[in-house]
């Protein structure tokens, strides 16, 4: 290992920091502590986090058989339950944080390593809420290399563009308790090629040094960024509070969908009214891990709850025959979304909409996360960045496209007969004087008609 990842593996603080950019030997780092503390400390449990189950399986699992092969640790890999068994009675774990029932099977046990890893994904909320209330009272069991009481929790990461939350505040001295590292992958002295491509396709783009994606991504910068988001989203304008989330009978509602293939999902209820041109988002839901079966039945309740007048769902490669097969199967009656090619085209309509004020949502919704990380992961615009979440944003875009909001008129005020009667005299009265200010008026009428006019009028 170079001698910032040293660093953060043989850290003796309870609370440890890191803020790595992509390829820069982050995964390994977490591999190697996880492993250090496993072997030192006889049957113990650590655990590696991320928001799924698949993605940490991604990031560390062949690594940790690797490990296994080339030290000869004679560690035993439990395929369906990701766990590592050692020959001195300790365990890793890899969970995703965002799988269902996850948090509840996390607050049961005792750690003496926790890892969260890609922190960015987090909503700030669910990784206070995972940290504080969940995993700190379960590190009390065990006491530090140092001997400081309790075990260590560690929190790592590239950084993003929403400066807010646990993880900013602890790579950036917000947050004091948290001891900071953090490397790119320049300090890799092992593998200098990978600097060498990165920095040979970023000339290749044309790209300036001050780029907000390559200052995050390349060189580990928090940055916020504009010109790449997905979403023109405003969380000042955009979001109401909970107790504004209002709609009633006159409303009316549309489900959107999102059915990944790989157990993730998410719904998002819009309501839309003749009263009035705002699209208000009452309720989302996003979930991980879940099976096809319960993604049917969170549907139907959703389905019975709100009675949308239109269900549209989309999956990752908007597989039609998928939808129809969940129909058929689970008495359902999904509409299949768009092409995938109508996607851009979408966006802009959405955003014109976001600049206009006319959708609202609850702040601090999944949603509402989501419209505020995703970003493009380059300036052609043609793909999303796949580490951030977007089901609830995909399921809500096929439901905007449904929605009746965007034909709202002002209602027309009808008259009274009493003003009926007047605006027909003030016509009358006008024709009159526009006929009497005719410049051959005079010569027309005499002055005895236009005398007896005037005193008239």
């Amino acid at each position: 290992m170079f001698p910032s990842q040293r660093a953060f593996v043989l850290d003796p603080n309870t609370r440890v920091s890191a803020l790595c950019p992509r390829r820069s030997g982050k995964s390994y780092s977490c591999c190697v502590r996880l492993l250090k503390t496993a072997l030192e400390t006889d049957f113990c449990t650590v655990v590696y986090i991320t928001l799924t189950l698949q993605q940490a399986t991604q990031n560390i699992w062949s690594l940790l058989k690797k490990f296994n092969a080339d030290h000869e640790l004679d560690a035993k890999f439990n395929e369906t339950k990701r766990e590592v068994y050692l020959p001195n009675g300790s365990q890793i774990r890899l969970v995703g944080a965002a799988d269902r029932g996850a948090g509840e099977k996390l607050r049961g046990g005792a750690y003496a390593l926790v890892v969260l890893d890609e922190c960015k994904s987090f909503r700030p909320a669910v990784l206070r809420e995972l940290i504080y209330e969940v995993l700190t009272p379960a590190l009390y069991d065990y006491v530090s290399p140092d001997g400081t009481p309790g075990g260590t929790l560690c929190m790592i990461g590239t950084p993003g563009n929403v400066l807010a939350g646990p993880f900013y505040d602890a790579t950036t001295g917000v947050d004091p308790t948290w001891n900071f590292h953090s490397w790119t992958v320049q300090d890799n002295v092992a593998m200098p090629h990978i600097w060498q491509g990165m920095l040979r396709d970023h000339a290749a783009r044309g790209e300036s040094d001050d780029e907000p994606k390559w200052r995050r991504e390349y060189l580990g910068h928090w940055i916020p960024s504009t010109e790449l988001a997905v979403f023109k989203f405003d969380p000042a304008r955009d979001t109401v509070g909970a107790d504004q989330v209002h709609h009633d009978e006159d409303w009316s509602y549309i489900l959107g969908v999102f059915i990944g293939l790989d157990g993730t999902m998410a719904a998002v209820v819009s309501a839309y009214s003749a009263h009035e041109s705002t699209l208000r988002v009452v309720w989302d839901h996003r979930e991980f891990g879940v099976t096809l079966t319960d993604t049917a039945k969170l549907i139907k309740q959703t389905v019975k709850r709100f009675k949308p007048e239109i269900t549209i769902a989309s999956t990752n490669d908007f597989n039609d025959s998928l939808i129809n097969r969940l129909n058929l199967q689970y008495e359902l009656d999904l509409v299949p979304a768009g092409a995938d090619n109508e996607v851009n085209s979408l966006v802009e309509l959405i955003n014109t909409d976001l600049r206009d004020g006319v959708i609202k949502m609850p702040e601090g919704s999944e949603l509402a996360h989501e419209m505020a990380l995703l970003q493009w992961e380059s300036s052609e615009k043609n793909k999303w960045d796949e580490d951030t979440p977007d089901q609830c944003s995909q399921a809500f875009m096929h439901a905007w496209n449904e929605a009746q909001h965007r034909f709202y008129r002002e209602p027309e005020i009808k008259p009274t007969q009493l003003q009926l009667v007047f605006e027909l005299e003030r016509e009358s009265m006008n024709k009159m004087v526009e006929k009497r200010d005719r410049p051959m008026a005079r010569y027309e009428y005499g002055d005895s008609l236009l005398d007896e006019f005037d005193a008239k009028f």
